[in-house]
């Protein structure tokens, strides 16, 4: 069951990512495309119209958090920094 749920976030994280790179956010339907995982980060995203070439990678931080980003072409980060509300304010 925690698999699952794990898997159901990365997915979720993946998904929102993407919506937000093309500009669109949630007026995209997330049942309109797929992304297809592969280890290397390197995945596709499939519309009813065509495949199109992402960069995905996604994170994990503690307290379970999981974020992602992608992008058309070039490289991700490979660790991020990771920034507290209260590091914000404080700076």
């Amino acid at each position: 069951h925690a698999e699952k749920i794990e898997c159901f976030y990365r997915l979720w994280v993946l998904k929102e990512s993407y919506i937000k790179a093309i500009g669109k956010g949630f007026s995209c339907p997330l049942d309109s495309f797929y992304i297809a995982d592969n280890p290397s980060n390197c995945s596709l995203v499939y519309t009813a119209e065509k495949e199109l070439n992402w960069i995905f990678k996604s994170y994990s931080f503690p307290e379970g958090y999981k974020s992602a980003v992608c992008a058309k072409t070039g490289t991700l980060f490979k660790n991020p920094i990771v920034l507290y509300g209260h590091d914000v304010l404080n700076a």
